[in-house]
């Protein structure tokens, strides 16, 4: 019998209750505030900035520079479940966008340091360049961050006891005489008269008057490790009770002749979570025509008659509406500028001053305002004439499509996780599409930016060569190693120079949108076996066909750069490499990374030759000079001009000023000769060009044609071949099938 009962879950759910201090009387409130100012204190902002700092920070090192990645967008906790490493739901996660999480975090800083939130974060880009990515993942970190101790927040509401649970009622009058209650706080309903929230979660601190509110957070403070580091926002050191809540505050001292003591009585402190689906204090405003926030008057209200007649006569508002429910929180304006102009200026002043004016009333509100937009939408807006007083109360956050293919390949692992459920996807099928999407999107170098000794190597850059240098690094083939190092040097400027183009590199090209729609027509085609590239390369060419459906089809060619029908001779170029590299170690003529254990070997009896020492020959067990067999072969394949010798020093002087600026890092000749290995990969390839046609022909014969070699021994290599395409690299026997065709018909036949 499970051990899971109705009376376990109800003993869990109450001791998790008591546990995260759920309800609390206003004195137990400020003890608990003392132990823990710099928490309890913190405005959105800062509450923002430590949701960052509790998911934590790594450093990625990319080939266009090193950014921090914040892991609170790396997938969040489901509902409920603890925010701590390796706690991570499935759900929506955000690929790359590094420099986009940065700019947050440094505006959300700046609004710690000015002490008040006075600005609207305006996430801009393309069409699906995951704005509302980001978004998602900071409201769903949120809600998960605030369900923690760290994270707890707080707020209040009234408490008023029926006649019979105090000793002379609770009239105004009687209502000082109910001595033996220190607190309504924990009253049962059947104790209770009527509870009144505060709608835009005052903080409980708010209950105290600034003057000594300001004295009790500095005492708090010191006694606090970390209240030195903490500077207080305006808000909690100045903000007032919202005007429902003041009313009823001044009616109680009133009542009480001025007994603060027994006023406090009446505050019951709630601890209340981030949680979007019910739009408490994580709330999105689509693009409708109205303002943000209304009153309503609840003194009018037949459900609140139950109030003490000395209450009743006061006229209470209730304020209603987004800006009130993402208080103390988050408030995303999604798609703000298809807003006509007129239907948000108010967010002027919300924004600058943290307040919204109403019919009766002004209420001032912490929280932190996002937006998106189009970029199209905010070029028009910025032709508009109040677009310079709007500007200097947003800081405007580029969020362009992806440059490196090896990120947006990420994009699209959901999507073909989903349509694999239904058919095999074979190796490659995302990059394919994730390769072409980015090609769309750069634009040709300006040379003249650049210093003269690399205008030349700018002008030589193809798309592929600059998508390549942008996912991994490598230089183009053919690159001298000084024109290599040149250029991996200088790869910050040419990524900041592609962002100072216009249009910049991201805003123009296909969108992951249009990308996932390619993924599932692939799916659909029959003609492959399997969803794989050949599917996907198909689909794409197919999308280029109707250039008046995608605005990037119709941008002008820049030589080489923004040719999309183009880029689909070299995408395939670079799917028949990837294949062609996969077969050849699976049919086992090459080893793995051979040519590079080759090129390690070179360098080890460079090294001895210089130095004029001697090698151990692992075979003999003897000590012997370095290879004479071995240097002339290996230069002769590298196509060395000149004077060896002269290469020989050169080759180690690289190496030794490599190790003087990577101390601590293993050697890395992909990074410092990629040519050199380029050179000897070919040289495998072509010397074994005859003998893996063959062996791929056999593989068509063994699992196309269904017969049987008459060699048995080739038979099993044959057999083995496929186990390891299936094994090591993903394929199944069908589209294995496919790649060793297409590789024979296009690459080795």
């Amino acid at each position: 019998m499970s051990g899971v009962t109705l009376e376990t879950i109800g003993r869990g759910i109450q001791e998790a209750f008591q546990r995260t201090r759920r309800l609390l009387s206003f004195p137990e409130y400020v003890a608990f505030f003392q132990q823990q100012p710099s928490r309890q204190a913190r405005n959105s902002a800062q509450y923002l900035v430590d949701l960052f700092r509790y998911f934590g920070t790594q450093q990625l090192l990319l080939p266009t520079g090193t950014l921090a990645h914040h892991l609170l967008f790396d997938g969040f906790p489901a509902p409920g479940e603890h925010p701590e490493a390796g706690a991570r739901s499935s759900g929506v996660r955000l690929i790359g966008q590094q420099r986009v999480q940065n700019d947050i975090l440094r505006i959300l800083n700046s609004f710690v340091q000015e002490r008040r939130v006075n600005k609207l974060i305006l996430l801009h880009g393309p069409n699906g360049s995951a704005k509302s990515t980001v978004i998602a993942c900071l409201f769903a970190a949120l809600e998960a961050y605030s369900q923690v101790d760290e994270g707890a927040l707080y707020r209040f509401r009234w408490v008023f006891p029926r006649k019979a649970t105090t000793q002379k009622g609770i009239g105004f009058g009687g209502l000082g005489s109910s001595e033996n209650l220190n607190t309504f706080a924990y009253l049962s309903d059947d104790e209770v008269q009527s509870r009144l929230a505060c709608e835009i979660a005052d903080h409980p601190l708010f209950l105290i008057p600034p003057a000594e509110r300001r004295l009790l957070l500095e005492e708090a403070l010191r006694q606090d490790p970390a209240g030195g580091a903490f500077l207080p926002s305006d808000w909690i050191l100045h903000g007032e009770l919202c005007p429902k809540c003041r009313a009823i505050r001044e009616a109680l001292l009133a009542a009480y002749h001025g007994d603060y003591a027994a006023l406090l009585r009446h505050v019951q402190v709630e601890r209340f979570f981030v949680e979007p689906r019910y739009r408490s204090a994580a709330v999105t405003v689509g693009p409708q025509l109205r303002v943000d926030a209304g009153l309503h008057q609840i003194s009018m209200d037949a459900s609140l008659g139950a109030l003490p007649a000395s209450l009743q006569y006061l006229t209470l508002f209730s304020p209603y509406g987004d800006l009130v429910e993402a208080s103390r929180g988050v408030l995303e304006y999604d798609d703000l500028l298809k807003r006509p102009l007129e239907a948000w200026k108010y967010i002027l002043a919300t924004c600058e001053k943290s307040t919204v004016a109403l019919d009766n009333v002004i209420l001032y509100l912490d929280a932190v305002f996002l937006g998106s937009s189009n970029d199209v939408q905010l070029d028009a807006f910025k032709e508009s004439p109040d677009f310079a007083t709007f500007k200097g109360r947003v800081e405007l956050v580029r969020t362009p499509y992806l440059l490196s293919y090896l990120q947006e390949e990420g994009i699209y692992r959901e999507t073909l996780r989903s349509l694999g459920a239904a058919r095999h996807v074979a190796p490659h099928t995302g990059r394919v599409a994730a390769l072409w999407a980015v090609l769309t999107r750069l634009r040709q170098p300006r040379e003249e930016e650049y210093p003269k000794e690399l205008q030349p190597l700018v002008r030589r850059l193809s798309p592929l060569d600059k998508a390549e240098l942008y996912a991994s690094g490598l230089p183009p083939a053919g690159t001298s190693e000084e024109e290599a190092r040149l250029l991996r040097s200088n790869l910050a400027t040419l990524y900041r120079e592609g962002q100072e183009n216009t249009p910049y590199e991201g805003r123009i090209g296909a969108s992951p949108r249009e990308m996932k729609t390619v993924l599932q027509n692939a799916a659909q085609d029959r003609s492959h076996p399997c969803l794989g590239p050949l599917a996907v390369l198909r689909q794409i060419h197919e999308l280029t066909r109707d250039p008046s459906l995608y605005r990037f089809l119709q941008i002008p060619a820049e030589g080489e750069y923004l040719q999309p029908i183009a880029f689909l001779d070299g995408v395939r170029a670079h799917l028949l490499d990837l294949l062609l590299e996969e077969l050849q170690q699976a049919s086992g003529l090459v080893a793995p990374h051979q040519h590079e254990e080759l090129f390690d070997r070179y360098v080890t009896h460079v090294t001895a030759w210089i130095r004029k020492e001697q090698l151990l020959n692992r075979v003999t067990g003897q000590y012997e000079p370095p290879s004479a067999s071995l240097l002339a072969e290996t230069e002769k394949t590298l196509g060395i001009p000149g004077n060896p010798e002269l290469f020989r020093q050169n080759l180690i002087g690289r190496i030794g000023a490599w190790r003087l600026d990577h101390p601590d890092a293993p050697l890395n000749y992909r990074e410092l000769f990629p040519a050199y290995l380029a050179r000897l990969q070919e040289s495998y390839f072509e010397s074994h060009r005859t003998a893996l046609a063959g062996l791929l022909g056999d593989f068509i014969k063994v699992h196309g044609e269904q017969l049987t070699l008459p060699d048995a021994s080739r038979q099993a290599r044959i057999e083995g071949m496929l186990q390891t395409l299936v094994q090591q690299h993903g394929y199944c026997p069908h589209c294995a099938l496919d790649a060793a065709v297409t590789v024979l018909r296009e690459r080795v036949g």
